[in-house]
This record gives structure tokens, sequence and C-alpha cells, in this order.
């Protein structure tokens, strides 16, 4: 069960103070994350997909892209050890649409960014500001056109998003500070270790998680240090221009006989909603291998239950059976590219080896910190779990999570265990022989410290700076995406004005979602 990442309906086994008030129209299904694509979703044959003359609401109530179980893991290590550090790393909560269509329609976003200050800061203390909202254009404004209306910026986290990482926040206290006394209630600064990419959702999911996980504040009164890298050094993606091995790879298997038919299988599907959306032309849309966009733009509207959009001549409008293709679509994009071991490793193996560095030096007494916070992407949590060995077979949910506990034995380092989850189950990783038992029963799995350095070892400086090697002398891509390409938190940018030599690492950052 759980190394097919299976999820009850964890609305039913929820603590009522984790729920979130819409939360019970959504049903996890058991059994979508094993081996095969989500059951329901079934692949409409593209020829008989017809566009509807008015727009619809569509929302999937069993759709588990729209949130992950927000539960951490369970159980414990084995006779004679205790916790002794505690990682999560997460993608960012429920956000608007990334990828903007060049009509939205009259929809609106609103609600994002109530009380954000961008800073942690204790019970009493006085804010720097006294909220954050974007002011939409004015009507007036020329800029105005094809824009939604609302206080929402693209890609912003939502009300719902942020309230997703608030019940996550309270799940982390209640294992790790309320169960095993991890950390206390407010512990010294030194104790936590805060991370995000440098993207104002991620941040802002940082904020939320950790106002809930720590409501008291750390110690003296000090806001919580939030540490974030430049895009240039940051290992917690993909970074093709300091590993263009990584852009080879990627293109390799975006060219390859299986997506090429995949490609031509899905054509009529694409051509109908670029007609629809007015996107043939645009990039990152008709000219990309991937229906990432179309994913994004559907998907947003569908988990809050807003309008599909149409075109904004004749009348034409995406159908649910569309939107519910493209995310099957979606589903198998990621399972074919994430559970390639050389890209999973390539992408995140730098930032695998400094999550073991970190429990290496917890298990000799000498830890950095004993709460790790790392929130990051979908595209950090596909590739971790696929260099892991656990690749998941489709897209991950919003607030998806990575735990990874150290249970050390003080008396024998060697017999310590490492236990990982993701979404609240166990993950059984192939490179990892240790399995827990509980009432005789199977309960979980884990890793040694031996087992969990091999698993790492790909991503030792040395050894990542050799895999990261072009094999051949090209930097160019088939799907020419980088005239312009959207940047996290910023608009859209003109790479050509950084020169060609930045044009490899261009792509998979803009796919930040």
């Amino acid at each position: 069960q759980t190394n097919k990442h299976t999820y009850p309906d964890f609305v039913a086994l929820m603590p009522k103070r984790l729920r979130y008030p819409s939360m019970a129209s959504v049903h996890l299904r058991a059994g979508h994350c094993g081996g095969s694509t989500r059951g329901r979703r079934v692949v409409l044959a593209v020829g008989i997909l017809a566009s509807l003359s008015t727009s619809m609401a569509f929302v999937d109530a069993l759709d588990p892209y729209c949130q992950a179980p927000l539960e951490v893991g369970t159980g414990t290590g084995g006779a004679g050890t205790s916790l002794a550090m505690a990682i999560i790393i997460a993608r960012h909560g429920d956000r608007t649409p990334a990828n903007l269509l060049p009509d939205e329609g009259a929809i609106s976003w609103n609600g994002c960014g109530v009380g954000r200050t961008d800073t942690m800061l204790l019970d009493g203390s006085k804010t720097a500001f006294s909220g954050f909202s974007y002011s939409p254009a004015p009507l007036s404004s020329p800029y105005a056109k094809g824009m939604w209306q609302g206080d929402c910026a693209d890609g912003q986290l939502t009300a719902k998003g942020a309230a997703q990482h608030s019940a996550l926040g309270a799940s982390m206290r209640a294992r790790w500070i309320d169960s095993f006394s991890l950390i206390p209630a407010i512990p010294e600064a030194a104790l936590v270790s805060l991370r995000s990419t440098d993207v104002a959702r991620t941040r802002e999911s940082a904020e939320r998680m950790l106002a809930s996980f720590l409501p008291r504040g750390i110690a003296g009164g000090a806001a919580m240090p939030l540490t974030r890298r430049p895009f240039a050094v940051e290992n917690m993606l993909s970074n093709p221009q300091k590993c263009p091995r990584f852009q080879e790879r990627w293109n390799e298997l975006t060219s390859s006989p299986l997506w090429i038919s995949r490609e031509k299988q899905r054509a009529p599907l694409r051509k109908t909603l670029d007609d629809i959306l007015g996107t043939s032309h645009i990039a990152g849309w008709g000219t990309n291998p991937s229906i990432d966009h179309y994913f994004d733009a559907l998907h947003c509207r569908s988990c809050h239950a807003k309008t599909l959009p149409c075109a904004t001549k004749g009348g034409a409008c995406v159908s649910e059976g569309m939107a519910k293709s493209i995310f099957a679509e979606g589903d198998w994009e990621y399972a074919t590219l994430f559970s390639d071991e050389e890209l999973t490793r390539l992408s995140v193996g730098s930032f695998v080896y400094e999550l073991w560095k970190d429990v290496e030096a917890a298990s000799y007494g000498k830890s950095p910190y004993k709460l790790g916070v790392r929130l990051a992407h979908d595209t950090t949590i596909s590739p971790l779990l696929g260099a892991l060995g656990a690749p998941a077979k489709y897209w991950v949910p919003y607030a998806s999570h990575i735990e990874i506990e150290l249970w050390l034995d003080a008396s024998n380092r060697s017999a310590s265990q490492i236990l990982f989850f993701f979404n609240g189950a166990s993950l059984n990783l192939p490179k990892c022989t240790g399995k827990r038992v509980g009432g005789g029963e199977e309960v979980g799995y884990y890793c040694s410290l031996d087992e969990f350095a091999a698993i790492a070892a790909p991503g030792e400086p040395v050894a990542f700076e050799t895999a990261c090697k072009a094999k051949k002398d090209t930097q160019s891509s088939r799907s020419g995406f980088f005239n312009s390409v959207t940047v996290p938190g910023m608009t859209q940018l003109s790479w050509m004005l950084v020169g060609a030599a930045l044009a490899v690492g261009v792509m998979w950052v803009g796919r930040i979602r």
C-alpha cells in the first residue's frame, strides 16, 4: 500500500481542527497512485471532443491534484531510537494560474495575500505592513484588456493555498512538538532551518506553515529567518545552466519516439484548444512539446469551480472532457519525465546530497538544526521522489510534502533508522531494506544510514559535476522556447537580452509551478 503512495479518504481521517472548511466535497480515491495512471481519468478520443457553445463551471470533486493530504507521517523508529531530526520538503499551496491566456474572460481571482508580511513575527509584534494585495488595473487601462479582475496576481498563493499550509503546519506541530518533543514549543532560532525558493508563493507558504507550526514564535522575540538562494545557484530546482546534461536529457526524452507518438495522438486536441484559446503562436503553448501551460490554466479554474475559457469570437468553449483529457496528459508527462533516473538525479541530486549531509551530521550529534523546512515546487517534489527511487505516476498536488526523519540509536549509530514519507504515507524505497512492524504487521519502511548515503552519492559535488557535463556539442532546444519565458514571480522577460550563454538554463526554470 504505502510504496504505491495510496491515500485513504483523508478528510474522514483528518482531525476536525485541521480540516479546511470547503474540504467536505473533496475525496481522494484510494489506489490512484499506483503503477498505472488514475483510473477515473479517461483520455477521450480527440476526434469526438466537441467544444461547448456556452461557458461552464467545472470542478472535479474527485481530483486529488487540488490538494494533497495534509498530515505528516506516522509511527516511530525501532526500539532504542529517538527522533533526532526532521526535514519537510513541500510544494507551495493552491495558486492562481501562472500562465495567462490572451483573454482570461469574465472571471475574477480575489482573496490573495491577506495579512501577508513576508516576515515571521511573534504574537503582539508590530508588522511592517498592514496587509498585502495587488491592485487590479483600472478597466480603462489598455493593459487591463484580457486580464482577470481581482486582487490576485498570476501565480500567487490563494487563500485556499494559505489554509493548506496552515493545516500542514498544525500537523507538524502535533507530531514533532506535541508527540515527540523534537524541539520546544518556543524554540531557539538555531534549532529551526527555514528555506524557500525566491518566489512569492513559496515564501508565503512558508510563512503560513510556520505561523501554524510555531504560533508563539521563537525564543527571545526574534523574527524567524527565511533563507533563499539566487536562482543561479538554487539546487531545489533543476539548473540547466550549471548542469547542461540535464537539458540534453530533457530534450532526449521529449523528442523520443514515445513522446513524438504521444504528441501525434493529442495533436487534434491541442489544435482545438489553441483555436479556442488563441494560443497557437504563443511561446510555451502551441510550440511547446509539453502541455503544461494548458494543464495549469485549466486546472487552476477547475480547482476553484470557475468557468472554463471560451473563444473571444465564435462562442466556442473548452469542454469538461477536453479539460480532463489535458489533466490525464499532464499526469503522463510527469510520470514519463520524473521516472527517468538520470533526469531526476541531474535535477535535484545536489539537493539530495545536502539533505544527506545534514542527516549524517545529526547522526553524529553535530546537527546544524533539528527541524528543517524547505518550501519549493512540483518540479522539486516530483524529481525528488524519482531520485529517491519512488517516482509518482502523476502530477503531484498542491501542498505535496516529503518528510525525512532520523530516528537515532545513540548507543549504536549503525542501528539508526531514516523514515521517508510522502503525503503522510511511508515510502518504500527500492534501495532500502528496512521494514517497520507494529502489532505483528508491516506498518512502514526505513533506510539505514548507509543506504541513504548510497542514494545520495550521485549528488556528491565531484560526481555531480561530472554527470552534468554535456555529451553533445549543442545547447539548442527543438521547441525554441528561449525567446520569451515566464520566470516565477515576474512578468515576461526577453532572455535574448542576457545572451545565448543563459539560453540552456531558461526553459526549465520557466517551468516552475
